[in-house]
């Protein structure tokens, strides 16, 4: 084995894993539960008249969604979510809005773009 084209091995891809399967879990419990909640609230409030229960759909669908692309494509959802949830703090000033929507949103983005970014160059012989 040439000594130029020799790497030490290295811990990032064990924690790239990890932080894959946190950045996954993450989503899930995410989307679940904050779609699961609008869904919830738009039944509730579904006697007011079914344009609540629309808004509280799409509310869902969207969180679905953004789950969903950073799920498959880490960097680009993870810019989305990321926008989504500085968009959230910016539009909602109550303090449950900041932790359960906005909070999770922007860190869970973040460890999707990290995620994505922290792929190992590809290897070289020496003198190419």
């Amino acid at each position: 084995m040439n000594a130029a084209t020799h790497r030490a091995p290295s811990a990032l891809p064990a924690v790239k894993r990890w932080a894959g399967v946190v950045h996954r879990a993450g989503l899930l419990v995410w989307a679940l539960g904050l779609g699961g909640l609008s869904l919830v609230m738009g039944i509730a409030e579904a006697q007011d008249g079914w344009m609540n229960l629309a808004t509280h759909l799409l509310v869902a669908l969207v969180i679905v969604a953004l789950a969903l692309t950073s799920w498959l494509w880490p960097r680009w959802g993870g810019m989305a979510l990321g926008a989504a949830g500085v968009w959230a703090a910016w539009f909602f000033t109550g303090s449950f809005a900041w932790i359960f929507l906005a909070s999770p949103a922007v860190v869970l983005g973040g460890l999707g773009i990290l995620i994505d970014g922290s792929r190992p160059e590809a290897e070289l012989p020496a003198g190419k």
